[in-house]
């Protein structure tokens, strides 16, 4: 009797586990089914279709289209497709392997985007404005109030001097003295705010008085900014006493050098110190639209040639304009990040340099929390072509001035040749 029971059940046991395995096969995940033609034909129809299926794409981002689109433009005629496994990619679609290969490779290419800057910004969107040849620099554009016209440094031979030029590249003209580096514009009036000389004076012009004159608010001062309303001045003073290497030498590497954040009124009075010696080396400083905070780099970065430097890097930080709350916004431990005097724009977003040891610089924008960084504007390889430097927005935060330049060789890249201004809109 007992022989029959376990007879009975091991029938049982038997006919579920035949039954359930017959289920499960019925319902299996298809992406289970990989390449019943064989590796080989597989990569051939992956292979194939990839290719057409990047055509029928027309430039799509492969990242924002529908499953039902996918398998539209898939180049398997069924779907799912024969020969090839479905796998859910990140947004939730079931994909063949090869619209999988596609968006890996979509993927990939956006992180390498953000890694190396494959920029937004193309060619044609590009207006040259200046159009000085051979070598020399051209630098440091800054919008006037009203967006009508642009201030630049050039350091060539005869042509030193400060300029200024109609933001149709028409009118250039020279307006101020030869030795004057980073001018910044009034954002109200015509009173431009430079630094230059064999002490790194700080000082005023005036444009609308008929003889220009410097008026001198600070020395070791470099990098100044006005505040929005025009009444505060934000630069950062060095002092290179114990260095054994000037700060203006390119070969400065920051020993003995220390760098701090200064805020005056901008008639030079009440002279304000903001970062210390404790806060490490901070420059670069840049108000908020609003005035409320500003924006620096912190950790030593040269000002004449960064990407010259040896391999290093920095932090973006901000704080509110009296010194207090000092916090970083963004860094990524492998690069140097360059700052200008109008790095923050009224839309709120922060523009900067992205600098790597023997990489032409990259210019960048980010959300003024640090959020959402991305590549605006980048060369191609080499130092062979064009590279850019010395952003600016307008007062509108919707343009953008910035200087593009050669370097001679990739064994003289400190030497620059047909170094310009050029402009585009930006959003």
């Amino acid at each position: 009797m007992q022989n029959k029971v376990f007879s009975k059940i091991l029938v049982l046991i038997i006919l579920v586990l035949v039954i359930g395995g017959i289920i499960f096969w019925q319902l299996r995940p298809e992406e289970e089914t990989i390449f019943p033609k064989g590796e080989k034909e597989a990569e051939q129809i992956s292979e194939g279709g990839g290719e057409v299926a990047l055509e029928k794409l027309g430039g799509k981002d492969i990242e924002q289209i529908p499953e039902s689109e996918l398998q539209e433009i898939c180049a398997v005629e069924s779907w799912p497709p024969e020969g090839c496994s479905v796998i859910s990619d990140p947004e939730g679609r079931r994909l063949c392997e090869k619209c999988k290969e596609l968006i890996k490779t979509e993927i990939q290419g956006e992180v390498e985007k953000q890694e190396i800057g494959v920029g937004i910004v193309k060619e044609k969107d590009i207006t040259q404005i200046t159009f000085f040849e051979g070598e020399g620099v051209t630098a440091d554009p800054d919008w006037s109030p009203d967006g009508t016209q642009i201030v630049f440094g050039r350091h060539a031979g005869n042509e030193r001097g400060l300029y200024m030029v109609n933001s149709d590249g028409t009118g250039l003209t020279k307006i101020g003295p030869d030795d004057v580096f980073d001018p910044s514009w009034h954002p109200v009036d015509n009173r431009i705010l430079c630094y230059g000389g064999e002490n790194s004076e700080l000082y005023v012009i005036d444009l609308d008085k008929d003889d220009i004159e410097k008026t001198i608010l600070a020395e070791h001062a470099m990098y100044p900014a006005w505040s929005p309303d025009g009444k505060k001045i934000v630069y950062y003073v060095y002092d290179d006493s114990n260095a054994p290497i000037p700060f203006n030498n390119p070969q400065c590497d920051g020993t003995g050098v220390s760098i701090s954040i200064w805020i005056m009124n901008s008639d030079g009075t009440g002279k304000t110190q903001l970062t210390i010696e404790e806060d490490g080396f901070c420059s670069d400083p840049s108000f908020s639209p609003n005035g409320s905070k500003i924006l620096y780099n912190k950790g030593f970065i040269h000002p004449g040639v960064p990407f010259l430097e040896k391999e290093s890097t920095n932090e973006i930080w901000v704080m509110n304009s009296d010194g207090s709350n000092k916090h970083m916004i963004y860094t990524t431990g492998d690069s140097k990040y360059y700052l200008h005097q109008r790095a923050w724009s009224k839309n709120n977003e922060i523009m900067f340099e992205k600098i790597q040891w023997q990489k032409a610089p990259q210019i960048w924008v980010m959300n003024s929390d640090g959020t959402n960084p991305k590549c605006m504007l980048r060369p191609e390889e080499g130092f062979g072509v064009f590279l850019y430097g010395d952003i600016a927005w307008d007062n509108t935060g919707t343009k953008i001035a910035i200087t593009q330049w050669k370097s001679a060789s990739e064994e003289r890249p400190d030497i620059f040749v047909d170094s310009n201004i050029i402009t585009f809109s930006w959003k």
